[in-house]
């Protein structure tokens, strides 16, 4: 999903941290912090907008067991 992206490019941008001087980490930290916001928003609204395919049971909030 794309809040899963968004978490994964949140994640590795902290890999970078050690690699750059004092100031690029603290912009690379409120980015990271950035996305990390936007995938839970993201999230949030994966769980709650039903897709095209909940019409047939196989995601969302419609989702049927079988």
């Amino acid at each position: 999903m794309v809040s899963n992206e968004i978490r994964t490019c949140g994640i590795a941008l902290g890999a970078l941290l050690h690699e750059v001087t004092e100031e690029q980490a603290a912009l690379l930290r409120l980015v990271k912090t950035n996305l990390i916001a936007a995938a839970d928003m993201a999230e949030e609204l994966e769980a709650n907008m039903p897709c095209a395919a909940a019409k047939c049971g196989l995601c969302g909030p419609n989702t049927r067991t079988r």
